[in-house]
């Protein structure tokens, strides 16, 4: 088992994320809230914090527009 010290973790924005390997395949944990991603082979590290910060931003982006569309109703 592999582990490397990266950035914060992309859920609770205070964790350090390593990226661990296991029978399963490679994959990304923060260790204090638990947060886990799938590593695909060949992307890094920093591109599956990305995407997740990315996902996580459209999903947030979501979640407003849905309450305004309440508030206006």
């Amino acid at each position: 088992m592999k582990i490397v010290r990266y950035e914060t973790c992309p859920d609770c924005n205070g964790g350090p994320v390593v990226d661990s390997s296991d029978q399963y395949g490679d994959f990304l944990r923060c260790i204090p809230c638990g947060w886990l991603a799938d590593r695909p082979q060949g992307w890094t590290p920093q591109r599956v914090l990305h995407e997740a910060r990315l996902m996580r931003q459209t999903q947030g982006q979501d979640a407003a527009g849905a309450a305004g569309e309440s508030l206006a109703a």
